[in-house]
């Protein structure tokens, strides 16, 4: 059952979000008729200067290949004026919104740039209207499809194929690499796959700082101190410990293989 989630939008999203649609009505007036807010804001764990703003925006009817256009000179306009939070969304129709998710391509927004298709969207996102809608334009709580068993069925697909290749890429690949020795690989890593894990389990959607919390309890404690690393990383913790960074992603990549085998 969907219920209008109460949360405080945080000053510098409600300033993007306005200039968004500020600009989308003077562009591409009366086409954007929905648009929720997702991600850490629906789950009531945005960070400034570490979150995105995640978004659904929904129109009556596709774009054609000319309001596409505008939609790229609109985002490119939002990037001039303000720097950051970044905005990461797709665009679909209501009637997208009412089916299953898993293998629509839609126009999507990431790191702040616009692409006109390619975006898959998951179950991930719908579940999280369904049950936490955050709407700035449109139903409070919008139709829009659900389905339990499909949610578990995609986090699971999702460990076996993209994270999966994530920790061989961080094994083998140069940038994951890299990435995978900064602060913010492990974040991403170790609590992105624990919260797969928890929906896996549980059913529920849980932020990134509720997954850290997740896997101190449900998790041995032989990985309390890679779980402790992300979690601090996660909440900016001053009291974050130093570690070799080698030491540190290799704990990560192999908590992550046993959440993985531990989820299947």
């Amino acid at each position: 059952m969907s219920s209008q989630t109460s949360v405080t939008i945080p000053d510098e999203v409600a300033t993007m979000m306005s200039s968004y649609l500020s600009l989308a009505d003077t562009r591409l007036p009366g086409r954007i008729s929905g648009l929720y807010l997702v991600g850490s804001l629906a789950l009531d764990d945005y960070r400034s200067g570490q979150s995105d703003i995640d978004f659904v925006t929904v129109t009556d009817l596709a774009f054609t290949p000319s309001e596409l256009t505008q939609l790229g000179w609109m985002h490119r306009e939002l990037r001039r004026r303000r720097k950051t939070p970044l905005l990461d969304g797709v665009y679909v129709t209501w009637s997208e919104l009412r089916a299953k998710p898993m293998g629509l391509e839609t126009p999507y927004c990431h790191d702040s740039w616009f692409y006109p298709s390619g975006f898959a969207v998951n179950p991930v996102t719908w579940t999280t209207i369904h049950r936490r809608p955050i709407s700035m334009r449109g139903p409070a709580t919008p139709t829009i499809w659900h389905d339990d068993e499909a949610l578990r069925q995609w986090c699971r697909e999702n460990l076996r194929g993209y994270w999966t290749d994530w920790i061989s890429d961080a094994r083998n690949g140069l940038w994951r690499r890299l990435f995978s020795c900064m602060i913010e690989g492990v974040i991403w890593g170790v609590l992105g796959v624990t919260r797969l894990h928890a929906t896996i389990k549980t059913g529920e959607i849980i932020s990134k700082s509720a997954a850290g919390t997740y896997a101190l309890e449900a998790f041995p404690s032989r990985w309390s101190l890679i779980i402790n690393d992300a979690l601090r990383g996660r909440l900016e913790s001053p009291e974050a410990p130093r570690r070799n960074v080698f030491t540190r992603r290799r704990d990560a990549l192999a908590f992550m293989e046993y959440v993985i085998s531990d989820a299947s």
